[in-house]
């Protein structure tokens, strides 16, 4: 968001909660998976700002665990919010967007690079990985349609997840530094950095 509003647009948000976010002239408060609530944001939003240049449909959630051990509830939730979530944005987005604008998800590396006890989670971004590549053929050329595919990323969401912390990104540098060029692995800057040069 901050990134974004530095290059000079006009952020708006939506999200479960209700929160201050630097960047973000507007927060619409909702759920992914509700339609409804999605497109009356996006009308509202277009109806104040004009065509959307850019959408980043970013929302998503990671649990660690085996498939056999994960509670059916939980992976209903996953694919609700990684796989509908996108798919339901872009749909109520699509009427909106500007000749020339582009759209960026939010995929993974685990698509293409699974681990054992994100299972669920590799099968939802290589849903993501399919509606990226189905979307560009379909609005292109007018909308510009990308995904980013971070690997090990050092936020909040992989933490509280119990997928990583700084113990895993030292054993993991350790055994693996020579394939990471800046002898580090993700932060969340370099995922924005990446975003608004799609954006772009």
């Amino acid at each position: 968001v901050k990134k974004l509003a530095e290059a000079g647009y006009v952020v708006a948000g939506f999200d479960r909660n209700d929160a201050t976010v630097e960047g973000c002239a507007k927060l619409y408060v909702g759920d992914v998976t509700d339609y409804e609530s999605l497109a009356a944001a996006l009308a509202d939003f277009a109806a104040a700002h004009g065509k959307l240049n850019c959408l980043v449909p970013n929302a998503g959630i990671i649990a660690r665990n085996t498939l056999a051990a994960m509670p059916l509830k939980d992976i209903e939730r996953m694919i609700a919010i990684n796989v509908l979530g996108p798919i339901l944005t872009c749909r109520a987005a699509i009427p909106h967007m500007a000749k020339g604008s582009a759209i960026v998800l939010t995929g993974s590396s685990s698509s293409e690079h699974p681990t054992p006890e994100l299972v669920a989670y590799a099968a939802s971004k290589a849903a993501v990985d399919g509606l990226t590549k189905a979307l560009a053929l379909e609005l292109g050329p007018d909308v510009r349609v990308n995904a980013i595919a971070p690997r090990f990323t050092d936020t909040e969401l992989y933490i509280t997840a119990g997928v990583w912390n700084h113990e895993r990104q030292d054993a993991l540098l350790a055994d693996r530094g020579g394939t990471y060029p800046l002898k580090r692995t993700g932060v969340a800057r370099d995922h924005a950095n990446a975003v608004a040069f799609l954006a772009s």
